[in-house]
């Protein structure tokens, strides 16, 4: 019953390098905050300050996007974020053309 608001995200509470694993969540921004269910709960998320990047390109060579974004935040103060968050603005369904996806990449700290 809720309508999609926005592209599909992924978001990072934690990601191992080391170990590739990663604490995520699935997510899509809906108009109704008050869905929840045993499948699915609904999250907000806090006012912050972030950095975004706008990243274009396959998915499997976004690394030197995240290696930029974590160059900027620590030339601002910064360690690591406290959030990430991937935003899904092309359809790789629509799109063949890896070279003609968007995904944003935001970066919240404190």
């Amino acid at each position: 019953g809720a309508a999609v608001k926005g592209p599909p995200c992924a978001l990072y509470y934690k990601y191992d390098e080391k170990a590739l694993v990663a604490d995520m969540a699935a997510a899509m921004p809906v108009s109704n905050k008050s869905l929840g269910n045993e499948a699915y709960s609904i999250i907000s998320l806090s006012e912050s300050k972030e950095y975004v990047l706008d990243y274009r390109g396959a998915y499997d060579k976004m690394m030197p996007a995240y290696q930029t974004m974590d160059s900027i935040i620590k030339m601002n103060g910064h360690t690591n974020p406290d959030l990430v968050i991937e935003e899904y603005i092309t359809d790789p369904m629509m799109e063949k053309d890896t070279s003609k996806w968007s995904t944003l990449i935001h970066f919240l700290v404190k």
